[in-house]
């Protein structure tokens, strides 16, 4: 009767690895105190848990944040131009670019909300 059929475990899992994989492999070996290579095999395949990381969305989150750095420049910017403006005018026309100003913060408060809650839900 062939050996082969009277075996637990009869599928063979076959691969190659080169002089350094094979001496960190002996040396988990050694750290785990098991002497059988299958063994090994077996508890590390079976045993671990593989974890996998999507950073599909990881594009469109840095996109945004970098729309939103582009938003806070352009915000400095405009207050160094109200502020500039305020220095050298005689007239009073503050409401106005405060109302400007005000605006442009809200479009960038709503965009960087909109980038946490897709950081949050995942």
């Amino acid at each position: 009767m062939d050996k082969k059929a009277n075996r637990q475990r009869n599928i063979g899992k076959y691969f190659c690895v080169n002089e350094l994989e094979n001496k960190i492999i002996e040396k988990r070996m050694q750290e785990a105190n098991l002497t059988n290579f299958g063994d090994f095999v077996r508890k590390s395949c079976l045993d671990k848990k593989i974890y996998t990381v999507d950073f599909s969305s990881l594009k469109e989150i840095m996109s945004t944040i970098a729309q939103a750095n582009l938003e806070v420049n352009r915000i400095g910017n405009n207050l160094n131009q109200i502020a500039k403006y305020l220095n050298e005018s005689e007239q009073n026309q503050t409401r106005e670019l405060l109302n400007e100003y005000q605006k442009e913060i809200q479009s960038l408060d709503q965009k960087l909300r909109n980038m946490l809650k897709k950081i949050t839900e995942g």
